[in-house]
């Protein structure tokens, strides 16, 4: 049958019954699939049916696993010719590979033994193939071609990600220089992604990006704000790639990043505060310990939110890796409680006990106790005591970090103990008037309290003998609530809610107040009291929320929960066993400060120790 007087599809269902015999040779072999790719370029359109011959041919094992394999390779060699200059050349390369772009050819490389070499083979021909003057005109199909096996490969073979990469050292690194460049158009589907491509480029060949870091320097410092975002989101990202060290091999890239922590704009500022949380928890080494200093500088920082986020970033990490934070830096942290702003000052209140509360978790369940000298965080306990001297926080927080969330709920009442003594041990003339203040305070209310629940008494006695109301006894409560009112920060409002306080009908609410005062109560007795108050409240003023957060403070005001007689007994306990190895200067510094301590909680709370004086007797002799 002759070419010149039969159609293209005619053609194609003859060579594709010529292909279906087993013994054609290699050269009759290449020589038929040229006719065959040559009629296949005649054809205008997708033909389905005249294609199935030719289809059904290519895809039996006899022409896949040609004994010479050599089939593929001829493409190979046709395709090198695309980087030739000659029109002729180039244009039937060109055709050849629209032909096998259109047509999926390659896709039945996937089915033989050497698939991995065979696609290095093609990755290479292809990429070494593109040029400067053929790029415009090849991309599109070169992409097909690739994009085609890739998604149909079940296969992932490193050789082949290099095969790729590599050639982008040149010519194609001028996409990324595009990209980066605003003043250029470029039309790419990626180019609105362009720092997750970069990224995933980075990841697996960092040297391809070098021609680029100069211009994402640049990016850091341009003036739109989306812009040194996106940057700071993508060089974060950069360093975070576990042991490409991005600091030590691209240093003024990563000076350029670290100076983005006092970028003009706050949100940029926030997102260096986020990426160094991030990157210190996942990729620290010795070599990091430059960080902290930007770190402890925003601490200053102008804005409020900025420095709360300084200070959540250092304590937060601390407690994840205390190891890793220079304890320079939580000193820098508490120096915060002296804050402008009563925002820093609750927040830091708050990180700090966090913090200390998960040092002593290595205390609970454990035969270990902190050592007579102390442990580096023992000022912690003090710094909180000192915020007694804030109008602002000495009210309504400090009690409730001391009581709640200082120590683990779980660690014992003897080194709960021991801790105080060494937090007294490190104290100044202000940590000790605080504590002899806030306990003058407790030992206030306490009174204060006791009074006004026996008034109540007697107001209900005469309410039950129906008694004609006593006018003295209304002026009484006046005065004892206002005396109670006077504890707390705003006394006009704790007047209203006391007053809803006494018109509760709930006789156990009292009965657990009357109880919460017993000095002789140990600790989770005091804690179990309450609770029970709170419950109580809870269900008997649903919708009440402002006189339970009352009740909530007034009871942590009331009960002596960080200061019990359990925490006495431990006192003297501990000064029992400290006279055995006085010898040592850290154990008398502990002894004298575990006495001036058990001496200020006497001075406002002397029934503490009635359950204690066998102790106290044995110190003495």
């Amino acid at each position: 049958m002759g070419s010149l007087t039969t159609s293209p599809a005619e053609q194609l269902i003859h060579f594709g019954k010529k292909l279906n015999s087993a013994s054609i040779g290699k050269d009759a072999l290449i020589e038929l699939l040229q006719k065959v790719e040559k009629s296949l370029q005649q054809i205008p359109d997708a033909q389905p049916e005249t294609l199935d011959t030719v289809k059904g041919a290519l895809i039996k094992q006899s022409v896949l696993r040609h004994k010479d394999k050599a089939i593929f390779q001829a493409f190979f060699d046709l395709l090198a010719n695309l980087k030739e200059r000659d029109p002729l050349i180039f244009s039937c390369a060109h055709d050849l590979l629209q032909s096998i772009a259109k047509y999926k050819i390659f896709l039945l490389m996937l089915d033989l033994d050497d698939e991995k070499d065979f696609l290095i083979t093609l990755f290479k021909t292809l990429f070494e193939a593109t040029t400067d003057f053929n790029f415009n005109t090849i991309y599109g199909d070169v992409l097909e071609v690739l994009h085609g096996v890739l998604c149909e490969s079940e296969e992932e073979y490193a050789e082949v990600l290099d095969s790729m990469l590599q050639p982008l050292l040149s010519p194609h690194k001028r996409y990324f220089l595009d990209v980066l460049d605003k003043d250029e158009v470029v039309e790419s589907e990626l180019q609105g992604d362009y720092h997750e491509l970069i990224y995933e480029v980075f990841v697996t060949c960092p040297e391809i990006l070098l021609p680029i870091i100069p211009r994402l320097q640049g990016e850091l410092q341009v003036d739109d704000e989306a812009t040194r975002l996106a940057a700071v989101a993508l060089v974060g990202r950069l360093l975070r790639i576990p042991d490409m060290h991005v600091e030590l091999s691209y240093r003024r890239l990563y000076v350029e990043f670290l100076k983005r922590f006092v970028d003009r704009q706050p949100a940029v500022r926030l997102a260096m505060l986020d990426w160094a949380q991030d990157f210190l928890n996942e990729c620290f080494d010795a070599c990091h310990a430059e960080i902290f200093t930007p770190i402890q500088a925003r601490l200053l920082d102008p804005e409020e939110r900025i420095r709360i986020r300084a200070c959540a970033l250092l304590c937060e990490v601390h407690i994840t890796s205390p190891e890793i934070v220079p304890l320079v830096c939580l000193k820098a942290v508490s120096e915060r409680l002296r804050d402008k702003r009563l925002s820093v000052r609750t927040a830091v209140l708050q990180q700090l006990a966090n913090v200390f509360r998960a040092h002593c978790i290595q205390y609970v369940g454990s035969k270990r106790i902190p050592q007579d000298g102390g442990e580096g965080l023992e000022w912690i306990p003090g710094k909180i005591l000192r915020c007694c001297g804030d109008p602002e926080l000495r009210h309504s927080a400090v009690e409730p970090i001391l009581a709640f969330h200082l120590f683990p709920a779980k660690l014992s009442v003897d080194v709960r103990m021991k801790i105080w003594a060494l937090t007294y041990a490190h104290a100044d003339q202000w940590t000790d008037k605080s504590l002899q203040y806030l306990l003058r305070a407790k030992s206030r209310l306490q009174q204060e309290l006791a009074t006004y629940l026996e008034l109540r008494s007697e107001i209900r006695e005469a309410a039950r003998s129906k008694k004609r109301e006593d006018s003295n006894l209304a002026s009484q409560l006046a005065e004892r609530l206002q005396a109670l009112a006077a504890s707390f920060q705003d006394p006009s409002k704790a007047i209203e809610q006391l007053k809803k306080m006494h018109d509760l009908k709930d006789e156990l609410i009292f009965s657990s107040l009357q109880r919460l005062l017993d000095p002789a109560n140990d600790t989770q007795t005091l804690l179990n009291e309450r609770e029970e108050i709170l419950k109580r409240i809870s269900s008997s003023t649903a919708q009440d929320r402002g006189l339970f957060e009352f009740m909530k403070l007034l009871v942590t005001k009331a009960a002596l929960v960080f200061f019990s007689c359990q925490h006495v007994r431990a006192g003297l306990k501990l000064i029992r066993g400290g006279l055995d190895k006085v010898s040592t200067q850290a154990t008398k510094v502990l002894l004298e400060a575990t006495l001036t301590l058990l001496k200020n909680i006497a001075r406002s709370f002397p029934a503490l120790f009635a359950t204690s004086m066998t102790d106290l007797h044995l110190i003495l002799k």
